[in-house]
């Protein structure tokens, strides 16, 4: 490990939450949030290891991400009805940082998220990372040094580095994978292993990818739906049929 002089957020004072889309409510979780979680853990989908069936080990999970924060800043991820009020809880996701065997934090911050399998393939992971990346660089910053993984660092940082953060996936799923590509990340690490590998993905501070729409996307559906694509957002027509229907750019 490498330490550097660096920026982070800080996450401990005041947050511009909840963050709002044309389809999601992203807030911090309360514990009047208990039963919906259950169902989030519950779902074979969502939770990479075993569902969580426990009453009592879910309650302490949800303990686990409730404000104040102080390291890690992981979201509930609702949807928007119709008239902007709060629905259904699909998901969770923002930022953590793994500790080393003191449970001292280490590296740069991780972006994570989770969907129940129902809501997969529906646009919502990208929508909602476009939407919190632009809350997390808003943040204030506040210069701190820490211990990072060398090969995330370019070749002229060493004892200052500029912020970062990772993530990191499955070769064995292609959807996260072409989520966090439309998101500005890029792969930094592959590993080698035979058996379910992984790639480790980066975005630096201030990607282009991460500025204000530029693109404006008609749908020519039913509905008549407009969206906008942040600047440099990519999405093959596939995508925009499965999400919107027939479109034309306006």
């Amino acid at each position: 490990m490498a330490t550097v002089w660096t920026t982070c957020p800080n996450t401990e004072g005041y947050l511009p939450l909840p963050i709002t889309t044309d389809r999601l409510i992203t807030r911090a979780f309360h514990l009047s949030d208990l039963d919906a979680y259950r169902t989030l853990l519950r779902d074979p989908g969502a939770m990479e290891g075993e569902p969580i069936m426990d009453p009592a080990e879910s309650q302490q999970e949800l303990q686990r991400v409730l404000p104040p924060f102080t390291t890690d800043l992981l979201l509930g991820i609702f949807l928007r009805n119709p008239n902007g009020s709060e629905g259904e809880l699909i998901g969770d996701g923002g930022m953590f940082r793994r500790a080393d065997d003191n449970g001292v934090p280490r590296n740069w911050f991780e972006f994570a998220y989770r969907f129940k399998q129902e809501h997969w393939s529906r646009g919502y992971a990208t929508e909602f990372g476009h939407a919190f990346m632009r809350f997390w660089w808003s943040l204030p910053r506040q210069q701190v040094s820490f211990e990072v993984a060398p090969s995330t660092l370019d070749r002229r940082e060493t004892s200052q580095a500029r912020e970062r953060v990772i993530a990191s996936v499955h070769k064995s799923n292609p959807r996260s994978e072409r989520v966090l590509n439309k998101l500005g990340f890029e792969v930094f690490l592959s590993e080698p292993y035979d058996v379910d590998p992984m790639n480790h993905w980066l975005l630096q501070e201030n990607s282009s990818i991460l500025r204000p729409s530029a693109v404006e996307v008609k749908c020519t559906s039913k509905s008549g739906q407009t969206i906008k694509l942040a600047e440099g957002e990519r999405i093959t027509g596939d995508e925009i049929e499965e999400r919107f229907g027939t479109l034309h750019l306006a």
